[in-house]
This record gives structure tokens, sequence and C-alpha cells, in this order.
């Protein structure tokens, strides 16, 4: 939800003159969203959602040639044509889990290149990382890291029994 309230936000900002005419935009913002492609499923939301590619109101009103075959179709061959695109719905939401897993796995080994594992030796001074149990009284400007400490042993998996550098 943060990251679809971040790309709103962008949207509605590079649209919006004023700062008091933003809810007149939303739509338009909320339109281009849903109808934009998005490169971890290769969908756009809303043809995860409905099965189908969402039509422009302008297609409605004037139809494209696509969409001027199924509006002369009976209802009951519509129906059956309708089912049928549900149908595939199953298959392209998995088809977009299976996309997302490989972007995914894309991510993952682009982060992995750039991280810089750091390994330690007895005797080492270093300092260590506070991890929040609950708001810190100070917010922000809390420390993040308190030390100095000496590494007194090395045990597997990168990890350290430490000393206070005092003794």
């Amino acid at each position: 939800a943060e990251a679809t309230n971040k790309i709103l936000i962008r949207v509605l900002e590079r649209t919006v003159e004023t700062g008091r005419d933003w809810h007149e935009k939303m739509h338009n913002a909320l339109w281009a969203y849903r109808t934009t492609i998005r490169t971890p499923t290769n969908a756009t939301p809303a043809e995860l959602v409905y099965g189908t590619e969402i039509v422009l109101p302008l297609h409605v009103q004037k139809p494209a040639m696509k969409f001027a075959a199924l509006i002369e179709l009976p209802i009951s061959k519509y129906q059956k044509k309708r089912l049928a695109q549900l149908d595939l719905l199953d298959e392209k939401r998995l088809q977009a889990a299976e996309h997302a897993e490989v972007y995914r796995k894309r991510v993952a080994r682009h982060y992995a290149k750039s991280v810089i594992e750091r390994k330690f030796q007895v005797n080492d001074l270093v300092l260590r990382s506070i991890v929040p149990l609950r708001s810190r009284p100070k917010g922000k400007w809390a420390p993040n890291w308190e030390g100095p400490y000496v590494v007194k042993e090395v045990l597997p998996h990168n990890s350290y029994r430490l000393i206070d550098a005092d003794g």
C-alpha cells in the first residue's frame, strides 16, 4: 500500500498545479496506475483483478474495431466468450506470480552484488547496532550504534561474542 501511495503522490505532483485541486485529479492518477503494466507481474493491476483489458471511456462511446465485434455478438455468445476469458484469468494470474518470482530473484541477485560482507577477527574493535524494541524516546535523534566493543570469540554464521572495550 505504501508503494502504491508513493506512485500516486508522484503522479499527482506532476499533474496538479495547486495543492488544493489534487482531489480533482485523483481519478486520473488512479486510472493511470490501474492501467499501467507493472514490471514484477508483467500485467496491469486491473487485468489481474478483472481478467480483461480495461477499455477507455472513449472506446466505449466510440467503439474501437476490436470492441465492435464484441458489441455485435448475441448475449449468449458474449457470455460464453466472457466465461472463457475468466477461465484464462487463473492462468494469467499464475503467469504473473511466476513472473513476480523471477523478478524477485533478479532483484535479490542485484542486491547481493552490492552487499559488502565484513568479517571480524578476535580483538577487533566494533560497534554494535541498536535494535529498537519499541519506539525510541528520542525519535530519529536516538543513536543507531553503541560501543566500542571488542570481538572476544568468532562464532559460526557471522556471529561474534563481544565484550565491552573497558573490560
